[in-house]
């Protein structure tokens, strides 16, 4: 079994990741700025903004959950948890919420883990026609790929019915 990696950084974390970057950058230009004088201004820009978007970057790939043959990890940059398959409760392919269109695909694990009770692996936007864009592509094939690991992984799938049909329908993914 291969490695898979999924999920996205929650809102409220990107943010803070890119608060993060953007007071490097700033502290960084003006350090620089106040050390060499204002003939520096633009050489502290640049510095600042190239440490500020490697900063990101760092923060933002560190940021994922993977899928492995073991176990499901959940790694943040300064953490990273180990759930083992058998303590993976199930999964949902459903609605974010009522007021959402958003559909997820969430992996159900212990509260220790995730205090929601659910590891997002994938939010993809209502399925109502054939993929026509490389985007729309790219989900379906990771939405193949995460549906393929729970199969093997024998782990229990609740798919809501008119999911499943626009999923079968569109997309020719079976569920």
């Amino acid at each position: 079994m291969t490695t898979a990696r999924a999920g996205g950084v929650p809102r409220q974390r990107a943010l803070a990741y890119s608060a993060v970057a953007l007071l490097v950058a700033v502290v960084l230009a003006v350090a620089i700025t106040g050390i060499f004088g204002w003939r520096r201004v633009f050489t502290g820009i640049v510095v600042g903004a190239a440490i500020g978007a490697a900063i990101a970057a760092f923060l933002f790939l560190r940021d994922r959950i993977e899928l492995g043959p073991d176990a499901v990890v959940v790694r943040t940059p300064l953490h990273e948890r180990r759930v083992a398959w058998d303590q993976v409760s199930g999964a949902r392919l459903g609605v974010i919420d009522r007021d959402s269109e958003k559909w997820l695909l969430a992996l159900g694990v212990p509260t220790s883990i995730n205090p929601d009770g659910a590891l997002v692996l994938l939010e993809i936007d209502p399925v109502d026609s054939p993929p026509a864009k490389a985007y729309d592509m790219d989900k379906r094939e990771q939405l193949k790929e995460l549906l393929r690991l729970l199969s093997e992984r024998r782990v229990r799938l609740n798919v809501h019915p008119e999911i499943a049909l626009a999923l079968r329908e569109h997309w020719k993914v079976e569920t």
